[in-house]
Order: structure tokens, then sequence, then C-alpha cells
């Protein structure tokens, strides 16, 4: 429909923004109702702007994992030991997080 659309590309307007200005977690939140609603559609997962979306929630995902890993009461505690600078590994890594913890809708967008 022309309203989920719309909706669709609002949510993406308003997580890019958030990410933008390092509010990693909101971005996060809003991403990924942003491809929950362009999923509801039925937009196909090849799309320009999913992939746009996708590409946003991917580093959202990465900002957020980095940040956890430097601020447990100020010593660095590894989630993983993949370089989040490698991003192809990190995103797989993001995929596999996913699944093992039963979402597999969440994870097919890191693929």
């Amino acid at each position: 429909s022309n309203n989920g659309i719309a909706v669709a590309l609002v949510l993406g307007a308003i997580g890019r923004v958030h990410l933008k200005k390092g509010e990693y977690a909101e971005a996060n939140v809003v991403l990924k109702e942003c491809m929950r609603t362009f999923e509801k559609i039925g937009v196909p997962p090849n799309n320009r702007k999913i992939n746009e979306i996708r590409s946003c929630l991917v580093d959202s995902e990465l900002a957020l994992m980095q940040n956890a890993t430097s601020t447990l009461a100020g010593q660095r505690r590894e989630i993983s030991s993949v370089p989040y600078e490698d991003k192809a590994l990190a995103i797989d890594e993001l995929a596999d997080a996913y699944k093992n913890k039963g979402d597999y809708s969440g994870a097919i967008w890191f693929y």
C-alpha cells in the first residue's frame, strides 16, 4: 500500500538521522521497524531502499557492539575476536547472533 511505503520511508529517514547523530540504539529500533514495514508490504529484499536501510542497520549494530566492548566499568570487554574494521566478518557475526536468538527474520537482513 502507498501508506505502508510512506511509513517505511519516513521510518528510514528518522533512523538515518539517529544514526548520523550517534544515537545508535534509537537508530537500531527505528531501522528495524522500517525493515519490518517494508517486509509486511512485500517490498523485495533486493530493493535499493531496503539495501540502503540494511546498510544503516548494520552500521548501527556495529556501533552498538563496539560501544558495548569498551564501556563496562572502563574495562575493555571483547564480545568477539573479530575486529569490527572487518565489516564483512562483523556482518556475518551479526547474522549469527540473530540466528542464535531465534530471530531468523532479523538474521536474514544481514545476508
